[in-house]
């Protein structure tokens, strides 16, 4: 008898197959109910993912508040950031720069449980609803965020690499999809010493197109990530009564300048600076890598044991499992350039913050904080005052500055020495 005349196996497939399919289908089918009401409720949009139970769990204000953000109507907007501060903001340079508009962070007023997170604030990155004025902007082309970003090769050598082009003030479909996804995998790390904001949805901006510097056509994307706390980094002001820099707590959302910066106390910074060396291991440790961690994209959320650093930006990271040819001389290599990026930022970023207030003190060097992060991310080894020292000097800028092809190999260069010496101790692989 053939087994489709079985009555057996016809009886399994309707009652036993069919409750499945039935699960299946039902479960497909309310996802994309769910991005049809949503779709249909904010126009200007598409989505291509929602977190489960994300716009069902928001309160009907919060609703209304999210689909006029993403409405791209510039005088709303102005209406929503004037009427509602406390809950409705935008970075305090965005007001006095429209250009420079991109994110939007919504208080929410009833906090969202997912996923075991209590969800307080909602940050809607690249919706660049500033420079609208109620439209869609013409296509045009982008602009380098890194004129020469430093780059891996298969062997693991070091060099320059072409210009690396970003939407100003948007984000590319393409490197919304790698930041979504990166931070969805990476919240379902256990005992990670690092956080990501949670990625609640996904979408496009119909009709908003931008050209590369290659005349390639690209869809204009953004993300709602949810966040616990305020989104808090750090970054060094002048302080004029006391003629030197010192840290701070820098809140993005706030659109009052003298409400943006919390001073650290001084006992504080090394702490907050050890974690964040401690963190970037972590990161790496689990085979993540940043290539761009600048103090602008490194978060810092108070906890009762101290600092949990949360990474952002990660839409252009290099993933272990993604490597081939010479795994542990590439790992080395994209160690060695997330390390130094933060020491770069560690001997410019205060000059910068000062400069910019028409401020410049002789004490505010804020490479003393370097050995603090080195030993953070060294956690495990003894480094010496004296391996430090040349981290300590313009020569590191200089030299990082001129690198063109740097193999990652020779542990006895004057400056970069100390990193490769200790990285080729701590990252696995054959020698």
């Amino acid at each position: 008898m053939s087994a489709w005349k079985n009555p057996v196996i016809i009886l399994y497939l309707i009652f036993g197959v069919y409750p499945f399919w039935s699960f299946i289908s039902e479960e497909f089918y309310c996802n994309c109910r769910r991005l049809r009401d949503t779709a249909e409720f904010i126009p200007g949009v598409r989505f291509t993912f929602q977190q489960p139970g994300f716009w069902e769990g928001l309160s009907p204000r919060d609703r209304e508040f999210l689909r006029i953000i993403l409405s791209f109507d510039y005088q709303a907007l102005e209406n929503l950031l004037q009427e509602y501060p406390e809950k409705v903001q935008i970075k305090y340079e965005e007001l006095e720069n429209p250009e420079e508009g991109r994110t939007v962070y919504l208080q929410l007023d009833t906090p969202l449980l997912i996923a075991g997170r209590e969800i307080k604030f909602l940050r809607i990155k690249g919706v660049r609803p500033r420079v609208t004025g109620g439209g869609f902007l013409s296509p045009y082309t982008g602009s380098a965020h890194d004129p020469s970003p430093l780059m891996v090769d298969s062997k693991g050598n070091i060099y320059r690499g072409r210009e690396s082009f970003d939407i100003l003030g948007g984000m590319r479909e393409e490197w919304a999809e790698v930041e979504f996804e990166t931070t969805r995998m990476l919240t379902s790390v256990k005992g990670a010493l690092f956080g990501v904001d949670y990625p609640l949805a996904l979408g496009i901006i119909k009709n908003l197109e931008f050209v590369d510097e290659e005349g390639r056509v690209h869809n204009s994307a953004f993300i709602i990530f949810g966040m616990e706390s305020p989104d808090v980094r750090f970054g060094f002001q002048g302080s004029e009564e006391e003629e030197r820099a010192f840290l701070y707590f820098c809140y993005y959302y706030p659109q009052n300048r003298n409400y943006a910066f919390v001073r650290i106390p001084e006992e504080r910074e090394k702490e907050i600076v050890t974690a964040i060396g401690r963190a970037l291991r972590d990161l790496h440790d689990k085979g993540v890598f940043h290539r761009y961690p600048t103090t602008t994209n490194i978060g810092i959320e108070p906890t009762p044991e101290g600092f949990r650093i949360i990474f952002r930006d990660l839409g252009d990271r290099i993933l272990r499992e993604n490597l081939d040819g010479d795994v542990r001389a590439q790992e080395i290599g994209w160690r060695f350039i997330d390390i130094t990026r933060i020491i770069y930022d560690l001997h410019s970023t205060q000059r910068v913050a000062v400069e910019e207030d028409g401020l410049y003190f002789a004490d505010a060097d804020t490479t003393r904080l370097i050995p603090y992060f080195l030993r953070g991310y060294f956690y495990d080894i003894e480094i010496s005052e004296e391996e430090i020292q040349p981290l300590l000097t313009p020569g590191f800028q200089q030299r990082r500055d001129n690198i063109t092809y740097l193999s990652p190999l020779p542990e006895g260069d004057p400056v970069f020495g100390v990193v490769f010496k200790y990285l080729f101790e701590i990252t696995p692989g054959d020698d």
